[in-house]
């Protein structure tokens, strides 16, 4: 993803939109497991379910710096234990930014309800 990110900062692209399907959390990611912290070390299924979505965050968003970056949700992320309350929870940032929050509010001046 950081050479994504280098391409989309060199086009001077606007932004950048993820799909979702950020990690197949059923099994372990491969760029994960290579990592130099996780290089040597066995991990249960239930260890990486619980740090997938931050290494996500961590190897895919902030490579992209200060170029907003929007997510959509994809079936990986459903797959259980994980839920749609899950993925609002740890991504709350991204589908509450205000690009996407000024015209939801416009829309509807009271509708303060986070969505996927």
């Amino acid at each position: 993803m950081p050479g994504i990110a280098a391409g989309v900062r060199a086009d001077k692209a606007q932004f950048y939109w993820h799909l979702g399907n950020f990690r197949a959390n059923y099994d372990f990611d491969q760029d994960l497991l290579a990592a130099p912290e996780y290089r040597d070390k066995h991990l249960a299924i239930t260890d990486y379910q619980r740090i997938e979505w931050l290494d996500f965050i961590s190897q895919q968003i902030d490579p992209f710096g200060d170029i907003p970056v929007y997510l959509g949700i994809g079936n990986h992320e459903l797959v259980p234990p994980k839920t749609r309350s899950d993925f609002l929870q740890q991504f709350a940032d991204w589908p509450d930014s205000p690009t996407i929050r000024a015209p939801r509010l416009r829309d509807d001046p009271s509708d303060h309800k986070l969505r996927t």
